[in-house]
Parts: structure tokens; C-alpha cells; sequence
């Protein structure tokens, strides 16, 4: 045996090594020992491979991404090098050189699946759903079993309005992982735009028993007790929902607007105030503060925040038309100005 194939075996030893301290969790010691096998053999694809996973690990990002562009000129067949840098790519925000190197993955080797989901989610994330639903499609149609990419489908077609194939594929994602609490969420929030009140009221109720400290079912059933009619319930959620997410503006809106319905003013206009405080670009709750005002008889408060909200959004000026809450105030210059203009 020459001294040149006496190297390469050693270099083989070393990788051996080295891959059993990776996969004991030693990372340390596998870099040491692929750096030795990497001196005595630098034309072994895999060892640059093995040395990007240890640096991806150890969070050394653009020494993992060396070894990688290592691994590709060494040897341009191996698909998951290129899978591999696609991901660390499109960390870094390069969305187009990302979708690339997963396309030129899926080229190499057109069974890692983990790329067409990859071009799907930045294709998804940049508006382009139509093409991105046929990446998801054909990854389920690779893996059955990859439920985030039914997820996606089923968020496509809810935005589409094709609301019962979005809950057929959450319903296939709850099959999959029966813990999901965000797809029965998204169920119960589908169910509620369609008047399904009691299903809807069921598939938020199953979301917060999997994760209570969910905020957005409890926001659901604030919304579905409104619909019924059930004010005091109503608020209970919100309530709920605010105490898990404090900056959640809808929450308060909603709550804003049945303590508006029951005139318990004081606690709306402290409600508002509170969006208002957390987005001060919210213009319903301007409005609708401005209505408080306007029923407690403060001119002046109601004309400064009507005037605020018509700024944000000149359909307000509509509204106020035609609003009561508004009556006493009607005779004033400075409102049918504020109309007028």
C-alpha cells in the first residue's frame, strides 16, 4: 500500500471518528477529528459535509456555508448540499438565491422533499400562492405524512374562500398531529364566518384545552358569544384573550364596542384609549371613542378623535352621518364642518 492510499484510509478513520462523536452530541471533538481527516484527504466530499453539519450546530453559519460550496465543487451530485445551503440562504433573507439552490437540490436528487416545501413557503410568504400550492402538493404527494405542508394548502384555500377544502386539509393536518391547536383555531375561526356557531364554539373550545395560553381561540368565542348575542360572555373572552396577549388590538376593539352597545361608557372609552395607546393609527377606535365622548356629552373630546379618525380613514365621514351616537352634537359648526370638509 503507498503512502497516498495509507493517507485516504487514515482520512476515512478520522471521518468515522468523527461521525460517532457527532452523533453521541460531541461536536467539538468531531470538528477536531474532520479537520485531521480533511489534512490527510481533502478531495473527500463527505468530510467538508459532515464538517458544515458540526459548524451549523455549533452556529458558525459562514464556515458551515464554506464547507458546503466545498462539498459542491468536490462533488456536484450530492442533492443535500445544495438542500443545505438553500436553508442557511434563505435564513440570510436572499429568497431568490434560496429558491435556486433548492431547485438545483431538487435537480441532483427529486426526492428530497424538504425542498419543494422550501420553495413553497418563500413563494407563499411573496404572494405567489398559486404557484407555491403546487410545490405543497407535490411534497404531500412525496410525503404523505408532512402535515405543515397541509397546513399551507389549507391557509391558501381559507384566503381564497374556499373554506370547506380549508378545513378538510386542517382536518387532515388534526389526523396528523392531533395536538395542533392552531388548526383547530383556524377551523373554529372558518366555522364562525359561516354561522356554525356551535361547531365553531367546539373547535376553539378543543384549541384551548391542547395550549390554554393561546390567545386567539379565546378572541373566537369573544367573537361567536357576539354574534349570539351573548354580551357578558363576549367580554369574558376578550378578557381572557388580552390577559394572554396584553397588545392584542382587536381584542380591546371588540370588547370597546359591546361595552359602546351596552353604554357603559366609562369602561369603553378606557378600553379604546388602551388600543388606541397600543396603535395609535387604529382609526375604528377613534370612531368609536369619539362616539363615548359624543353620549357623555364631551364636545370637544369627540370632535378632536372623530377628527383623527376621518384623517386616518375619510369613510368615517359616512359613518358619522348617519350614526346616532353623534345626534347631540349635529347642531355644532365645528362638527358639520369637519363633515364638510
Amino acid at each position: 500500500m503507498n503512502n497516498n492510499m495509507k493517507k485516504i484510509n487514515r482520512a476515512q478513520n478520522y471521518r468515522v471518528l468523527a461521525t460517532q462523536f457527532y452523533e453521541s452530541g460531541s461536536v467539538e471533538k468531531a470538528e477536531t477529528f474532520l479537520k485531521k481527516a480533511i489534512a490527510l484527504d481533502d478531495t473527500d466530499p463527505i468530510s467538508y459535509f459532515i464538517l458544515a453539519n458540526v459548524y451549523e450546530d455549533m452556529h458558525k453559519e459562514d464556515m458551515a456555508y464554506q464547507c458546503y460550496e466545498k462539498v459542491i465543487m468536490l462533488d456536484d451530485t450530492i442533492g443535500e448540499a445544495y438542500y443545505n445551503l438553500a436553508i442557511l440562504i434563505d435564513s440570510q433573507g436572499q429568497r431568490d438565491k434560496a429558491i435556486d439552490y433548492y431547485k438545483k437540490a431538487i435537480q441532483t436528487n427529486p426526492h428530497i422533499v424538504g425542498a419543494y416545501y422550501g420553495i413553497a413557503i418563500i413563494l407563499d410568504d411573496m404572494g405567489d400562492e398559486k404557484e407555491a400550492l403546487a410545490y405543497y402538493y407535490k411534497t404531500v404527494e412525496l410525503d404523505n405524512k408532512y402535515d405543515r405542508a397541509y397546513f399551507y394548502i389549507a391557509n391558501i384555500y381559507d384566503e381564497w374562500g374556499e373554506k370547506e377544502k380549508a378545513i378538510s386539509y386542517y382536518q387532515t393536518v388534526l389526523q396528523l398531529v392531533p395536538s395542533d391547536y392552531i388548526a383547530y383555531n383556524n377551523i373554529s375561526s372558518i366555522l364562525e364566518e359561516q354561522g356554525r356557531y356551535k361547531e365553531a364554539l367546539k373547535a376553539a373550545q378543543q384549541s384551548i384545552s391542547i395550549n390554554t395560553s393561546y390567545y386567539k381561540p379565546h378572541f373566537n368565542k369573544g367573537v361567536i358569544f357576539s354574534r349570539l348575542g351573548k354580551k357578558e360572555e363576549a367580554i369574558a373572552c376578550y378578557d381572557e384573550a388580552i390577559a394572554l396577549a396584553p397588545d392584542f388590538i382587536y381584542a380591546y376593539h371588540n370588547k370597546g364596542i359591546l361595552l359602546l352597545e351596552m353604554r357603559r361608557l366609562e369602561q369603553a372609552l378606557d378600553t379604546f384609549s388602551r388600543a388606541i395607546e397600543i396603535d395609535n393609527t387604529h382609526e375604528a377606535s377613534y370612531y368609536n371613542r369619539a362616539c363615548c365622548y359624543a353620549l357623555m356629552g364631551k364636545d370637544i373630546e369627540a370632535l378632536g378623535d372623530l377628527k383623527n379618525a376621518i384623517k386616518l380613514n375619510d369613510e368615517n365621514v359616512r359613518y358619522a352621518e348617519k350614526c346616532s351616537d353623534f345626534d347631540g352634537m349635529r347642531h355644532l359648526d365645528a362638527f358639520q364642518d369637519l363633515l364638510n370638509k
